[in-house]
This record gives C-alpha cells, sequence and structure tokens, in this order.
C-alpha cells in the first residue's frame, strides 16, 4: 500500500518479470475531505483505517472497499497508529496549532491554548470514543506499540526517545484480545466494525474504486436491522463485563 495522490491510497500487486518489478494497481481508498495524514491496516487484515487533515479517521473494509464510518479526531491530527489487538487507534496532536482544538463531543479537556507538547490520542476502533491521552515531551516523528501493547515508544527526529506505559484497563483488553486471537485468529470476524456515522459516511461516493472492474463499492453488507446490530461495540462491553465479573468473584 502506499499514497498516490494527497487523498487516495492504493493498493497495488507487485510482480517480479525478467528481473524487474512490475506494480500492477489493484485498488484505490479516497478520502473526499482533506489529505491523508497517515494509514495503518488493521491486525485483522479486513480494515484499512485512513487519517485526514479535516479532523477524521477513515475505516474502510478492504476486501469490499465499504466506508465503515468514521472518527471524529482534532483537526490537523497526524498518524495512524493501531495497537496489536485491533482494539485502539493513535493519532498525533502537533504543538502549537492554533487549529487544534478537539471537537466538543470528545471531552478530551484539549483546548488549543493548552497545547505545548505533541498529544497522543488513543481512540475506541469499534465505537469512536476517546480513551486515553499522552503528552510528549517533543514534537513526535514516529510510534510504535510494543508486541504485548503495554508500552508505547515515541521518537523524534532529533534522536529522542520517550516510553510510555499504555492505561493499565486499556492494556487489560489488550491482552485479553490478543490471547483469544491465538486460540482464535479469525477474533474479528464475530465484531465486524461498524461505527455510529456508518449510515452517514457509507452514501460518499468514490471512496472506493477497483481498478479492474472500475466500479464503486458502498454498503456491501451493511445488516438490515443496523440501527440494533453494534458487533464491533459489544467487543469493548465483553471485556468490560469480564474485567467486573473477576471483580465480583
Amino acid at each position: 500500500m502506499s499514497t498516490t495522490s494527497p487523498n487516495c491510497v492504493s493498493v497495488s500487486q507487485i510482480e517480479v518479470k525478467a528481473g524487474r518489478l512490475t506494480r500492477i494497481p489493484l485498488a484505490q481508498f479516497i478520502i473526499d475531505e482533506g489529505k491523508i495524514a497517515g494509514f495503518e491496516v488493521h491486525p485483522s487484515k479486513d480494515y484499512l483505517l485512513v487519517t485526514s487533515t479535516h479532523g477524521r479517521i477513515y475505516v474502510f473494509r478492504i476486501d469490499t472497499g465499504e466506508l465503515r464510518g468514521s472518527i471524529e479526531v482534532p483537526n490537523h491530527a497526524r498518524g495512524c497508529l493501531i495497537d496489536p489487538s485491533g482494539l485502539y487507534v493513535v493519532v498525533q496532536v502537533p504543538p502549537l496549532s492554533q487549529q487544534l482544538a478537539a471537537p466538543n463531543n470528545l471531552n478530551l479537556g484539549i483546548h488549543e491554548n493548552d497545547i505545548e507538547r505533541t498529544t497522543l490520542l488513543i481512540f475506541e476502533i469499534g465505537t469512536g470514543m476517546p480513551a486515553f491521552e499522552i503528552r510528549s515531551v517533543f514534537e513526535v516523528s514516529s510510534m510504535q506499540f510494543s508486541e504485548n501493547g503495554k508500552y508505547l515508544a515515541l521518537g523524534s527526529s532529533h534522536g529522542a526517545v520517550e516510553v510510555f506505559p499504555v492505561d493499565p484497563e486499556l492494556h487489560q483488553n489488550v491482552k485479553q484480545v490478543l490471547d483469544s486471537m491465538k486460540i482464535q485468529p479469525d477474533f474479528w470476524y464475530n465484531y465486524p466494525i461498524f461505527l455510529p456515522n456508518y449510515d452517514v459516511v457509507s452514501t460518499q461516493k468514490a471512496a472506493y474504486e477497483d481498478m479492474s472492474e472500475r466500479i464503486i463499492l458502498s454498503q456491501a453488507d451493511k445488516p438490515e436491522t443496523f440501527e440494533s446490530f453494534s458487533p464491533s461495540r459489544s467487543v469493548y462491553n465483553n471485556l468490560a463485563s469480564g474485567r467486573n465479573a473477576a471483580v465480583d468473584a
């Protein structure tokens, strides 16, 4: 995968013929607002998350190209890092920007006058809800989770490195899902991601183009009773219920 234009992520197949690499375009994922500020494939390999400079993280289904909704983030957030379990996504909010007040409904306590450092915001991928925030002491140029999702490492272009422990409750969720994925590799098949604003964003045109058939795909497998269908939200509820049951026991 690579960006082929400011608003397009392209999927290509690379073939070696006569000692030369040949790139065959397969599909394009296009956002219609802002420019691409980061993207990453979900650990399930079923979804592509794309961060826009207009305050959105778009969630695409890779095989059908369907836009499953978007997560609202501060304007000009950048980067896109998914934890090893696929539960959470991290974006960076650069320091000293006049356009980075968090959306009112996120209630993160972030205001443009307060942002003096790079702020890392963590969101639930399945619900779009904010989960945690981290303030870095420098401008972040790279991010990486540890394999078990317990730590988040940040790097700067000047060679500095910071390592933060992930919030204990979030890490417990990550650990439970990682343990489940070892036993059940298709764990996320039981929790298809449909964000709350799915109905709105899935009507956007040109979200995906199949390069071989030149067709636009949308709402490919939307449940008929979507209003009461929230499997991607239920995974977080199940994890919370499991913790509460353990405490009660």
